[in-house]
């Protein structure tokens, strides 16, 4: 009696790697971060009492400016704490996706901050004069709260958590995109029905006790021609 071999059970969806655990480093810049929305949200709401004093300063800074080019400069407080808002909301999206290790908000934050938003610049507003110290110094621990955020980002315990094993795929949402395509193995409900008829059947291997069984289960050998012809023939010349 053959023994037809189970079929191969279904393999699983791979495990997930352990996911490290999230250095401290990360940790100190989500509160950096965290620091910089504060203090930038206090530079807006501190735009309201000495817009005027802005307004003053601008135009002594450009006298030839007309009171059109003055507001376009000088924007409204209502307008710099709307940009401020949006702003705000944006960098906390970010700071929830570096939280959990992708690479990509990393690097989204460090280069609006460096090129869009321009934060790290504003370590130098202390040396504005003519302005409201407080504004001046929201400003300027925005800009330290940045540029603290980003060098805790970049250090050498941060970069080991954020290229953990399995990042590399997960990390990037283009990642999808430009990863090389591996092969689909087909399962035997997917599998077109041409490709098992093309194959030859596997001859089942005979066992002692079941020798006898597959002995009867041959069809009849016919007789060979050479041994009886000899015996007729040899009879006729005798």
């Amino acid at each position: 009696m053959t023994t037809v071999p189970p079929p191969p059970a279904e393999s699983s969806a791979a495990d997930e790697p352990p996911q490290s655990a999230r250095p401290r480093t990360v940790d100190w810049a989500i509160y950096a971060i965290f620091a910089r929305c504060a203090f930038s949200l206090a530079a807006g709401l501190l735009d309201f009492p000495y817009h005027s004093q802005l307004l003053d300063r601008a135009r002594q800074l450009n006298p030839k400016y007309s009171e059109s080019q003055l507001h376009a400069a000088v924007p409204s407080a209502a307008q710099g704490l709307f940009l401020t808002l949006a702003t705000v909301f944006m960098i906390l999206v970010l700071a929830k996706y570096i939280r959990d290790g992708k690479n990509w908000a990393r690097w989204t934050f460090a280069v609006v901050s460096v090129l869009v938003f321009r934060d790290v610049f504003l370590v130098a507003a202390l040396s504005l004069h003519g302005y409201p110290f407080l504004l001046r110094a929201a400003l300027f621990l925005t800009g330290v709260s940045t540029l603290a955020a980003i060098v805790l980002l970049f250090l050498r315990q941060s970069s080991e958590y954020f290229r953990k094993p399995g990042a590399a795929s997960a990390s990037s949402p283009f990642g999808a995109l430009f990863k090389p395509r591996r092969p689909i193995a087909r399962s035997a409900a997917t599998r077109p029905a041409g490709d098992e008829a093309t194959k030859p059947a596997a001859r089942p291997k005979v066992r002692g006790g079941d020798a006898g069984t597959a002995a009867a289960d041959q069809p009849p050998q016919p007789p060979k021609r050479g041994g009886p012809r000899s015996k007729s023939r040899k009879a006729s010349s005798g």
